[in-house]
């Protein structure tokens, strides 16, 4: 199976952050899955971490580092997902999460996600 972090997700679990369900986390940690963060993520983490939205333990490079040292894939932005997203309906405006919809529908993956914002794309969720 193969799943996509949202990016709070990542976060969460990268700290150890007791908001995330033990059930993401077994998911995760189970060896036969294949989990991945897209690399808009740590474009969001930039951003907000650089306006002040966002504040970490740790800087965006050690998140990097860790995500690569959890043996979790990042994903590029991929073209079908960019042709996709061009008519992707407007039910969710934050940038970066329409692109993770988008790369979700494309490559079909489940995304490990707390925000409902997903599933009128009809995008699944696991929370």
């Amino acid at each position: 199976m193969s799943y996509l972090l949202d990016t709070h997700a990542l976060l969460w679990y990268l700290e150890k952050n007791p908001n995330l369900p033990e059930r993401v986390c077994t998911i995760i940690e189970n060896p036969r899955h294949q989990i991945a963060v897209h690399i808009a993520s740590f474009w969001e983490i930039s951003i907000k971490v650089n306006i002040g939205k966002l504040t970490l333990r740790y800087p965006v490079e050690e998140v990097l580092k860790q995500t690569k040292q959890q043996k979790i894939n990042i994903l590029p932005v991929g073209e079908p997902a960019l042709v996709l997203l061009q008519n992707l309906p407007h039910h969710h405006k934050d940038p970066f999460d329409r692109l993770l919809i988008a790369e979700a529908l494309t490559a079909k993956l489940k995304v490990l996600s707390i925000d409902p914002n997903f599933e009128p794309y009809g995008v699944s969720c696991v929370w």
